[in-house]
């Protein structure tokens, strides 16, 4: 979903969201978010640079270590030197490494082009700095994407969030469940091999549902746990 200029009324100041970004939000967990980090970049970046911003220094430090083993990233916050500071940025927008992980040091006044893809790790404190960090990418006329990263008790949060920026985000799958969906066929597709044997019905079939959480907005597929078995006679329910 492509997001008009939206106008937000945040402190003194109209802050507007620029044109043509997409804007996803993906439901994580804390043991998973790493994980899901990575898929994203590796779904959604296409080869351009990537903005992952988090709350902490420490935590800038800790995702660019962890997605160094199979991406180059760089960390930038506020505890790292001025010299230091520019010879990353000027890495960054050299391509020498594709995924700054940053604070919020980088969400504004920092010229760095071509920015495709922002991923917020940690939720901003505000619209404010929503709109100033996902304006890291989309620029100039460009298009990008912005993906916002939360757990389900933070589900509120992000529907606030949706109301004072004015925007709508596209709820999407994280890519780990989806591989994890694609087994879960594989292995009911050996539970109904085996349970024909048993019943000793080689034809009876077996309907699996997916369905989303009753809240509306997870966009995560999760198996229902209901099924039918039918037999030629005798529908057995609930198996």
């Amino acid at each position: 979903m492509v997001v008009s200029a939206r106008r937000s009324e945040v402190g003194d100041q109209n802050e507007k969201l620029s044109e043509g970004i997409k804007l996803y939000a993906v439901s994580t967990t804390a043991t998973s978010k790493q994980t899901v980090l990575s898929d994203l970049i590796t779904d959604y970046a296409k080869g351009g640079k990537i903005i992952v911003f988090t709350q902490t220094k420490r935590d800038a430090d800790y995702v660019s270590i962890a997605l160094t083993n199979s991406i180059a990233s760089k960390a930038l916050h506020g505890d790292i030197s001025q010299h230091q500071r520019e010879r990353t940025l000027n890495g960054f927008r050299q391509g020498k490494f594709t995924v700054l992980v940053a604070t919020d040091v980088a969400s504004r006044g920092l010229d760095i082009p071509n920015v495709g893809l922002v991923i917020h790790y940690e939720l901003p404190n505000n619209a404010e700095t929503f709109v100033h960090r996902s304006g890291r990418t989309g620029r100039a006329g460009k298009k990008g994407s912005a993906i916002l990263m939360y757990t389900n008790s933070q589900r509120r949060t992000v529907k606030t969030l949706e109301q004072d920026v004015g925007c709508k985000f596209e709820f999407i799958s994280s890519p780990a469940i989806e591989d994890s969906s694609r087994s879960l066929v594989s292995h009911k597709e050996v539970n109904y091999s085996i349970l024909s044997v048993l019943i000793g019905a080689p034809d009876c079939e077996i309907t699996f549902n997916f369905a989303r959480l009753p809240w509306g907005q997870s966009s995560s597929w999760y198996w229902d746990s209901y099924f039918v078995v039918v037999l030629s006679s005798n529908p057995l329910e609930g198996v």
